[in-house]
């Protein structure tokens, strides 16, 4: 059985996240203690308790690859199905890295950590935004920044996520204006719930102070992990921590990542982090019912079902999934 697992990143946080996993699955449990201590802080109460830490970059980034490592930990208790890929949207790669085992769990939320502070300050330093569009053509979106960027003001697409879904980053000034332009042409969007225009170069300063920790780490070779900087595997540590470091100020290519997987005739896949995010992407290009998420105990018996339907339906021919579809 070919599965991917897909990881979120940042603005899948929510109070509460991973708390089902936490009481009802003993794997899920350790994953937060043992995050806990290595990191020096309480897990369980950020993610639990009532309050507006997880706002904060530098406290929702641990936060949400613990909660994506309980469920994953929880998932391979129930199932063992070993994944032949893995992937993740931004700081979900580093998820992707951790349960491939290109990257030492200590070694993983400790980066993790410094990375959400770093660009926490780069935050504060340039007062930045990110907000969603869908349903709108690339040409336009880029013409838009262009011409912002005639003005003076700094905007730029930031995550390709799907054929007509992206990402823009910049300046608080610059996503105002970008705004009314898409308010002017009836273009949908949502502000993202993270607190700086990440993927793009107002983070620089905070990839400037990574690299030197991520140099210093210990990296396996990421063969099973697909980059968000190119969309295709990593091949190497040098190229593992090239991807890591440039990530952070060059835009996420989800697109391209999603349908590398497809080519390599990966149809299913399953998302494992606090909320569905990419599930519903993936089954944006591949069809309904291609991909599920694991949040909760609900999704992890829904799991079974979806797996035991895999299994009698495993002599689906591809080209009636690619028929089916279009990219």
């Amino acid at each position: 059985m070919e599965i991917a697992m897909l990881f979120p990143g940042q603005g899948s946080q929510y109070i509460g996240m991973g708390k089902d996993l936490f009481e009802n699955y003993r794997e899920a449990r350790l994953v937060f203690e043992e995050a806990s201590d290595l990191l020096g802080m309480n897990i369980k109460s950020l993610c639990f308790n009532e309050h507006d830490l997880l706002t904060k970059t530098s406290y929702a980034q641990p936060a949400i690859v613990t909660v994506s490592l309980a469920a994953y930990q929880a998932f391979m208790s129930e199932f063992g199905i070993k994944p032949v890929i893995f992937a993740g949207h931004s700081l979900g790669e580093y998820s992707a890295l951790i349960t491939s085992g290109t990257l030492k769990l200590e070694d993983g939320l400790k980066l993790v950590k410094l990375r959400g502070e770093l660009m926490q300050r780069a935050s504060e330093d340039s007062d930045g935004r990110m907000i969603s569009i869908s349903h709108s053509k690339l040409d336009d979106l880029r013409g838009i920044c262009d011409s912002l960027k005639n003005e003076g003001y700094f905007a730029v697409i930031s995550c390709y996520n799907s054929a007509n879904q992206y990402t823009i980053s910049g300046e608080k000034k610059a996503i105002d204006k970008v705004i009314q332009s898409l308010q002017h042409f009836n273009i949908k969007y949502t502000t993202l719930k993270v607190s700086g225009a990440f993927h793009s170069l107002l983070m620089q300063e905070a990839a400037n102070k990574l690299t030197k920790t991520i140099q210093a780490i210990d990296f396996g070779s990421g063969c099973n992990v697909i980059s968000n900087l190119e969309g295709l595997p990593y091949f190497c540590p040098e190229d593992v921590k090239r991807g890591l470091i440039l990530q952070i100020t060059h835009p996420v290519q989800w697109w391209n990542t999603m349908k590398y997987i497809r080519e390599k005739r990966i149809i299913k896949a399953i998302e494992m982090g606090p909320r569905a995010v990419l599930k519903n992407l993936w089954n944006q290009l591949n069809g309904p019912n291609h991909a599920i998420s694991i949040t909760n105990s609900n999704d992890m018996n829904r799991a079974k079902k979806w797996l035991g339907d895999i299994e009698r339906n495993k002599d689906e021919s591809f080209k009636a999934v690619l028929s089916s579809t279009v990219l």
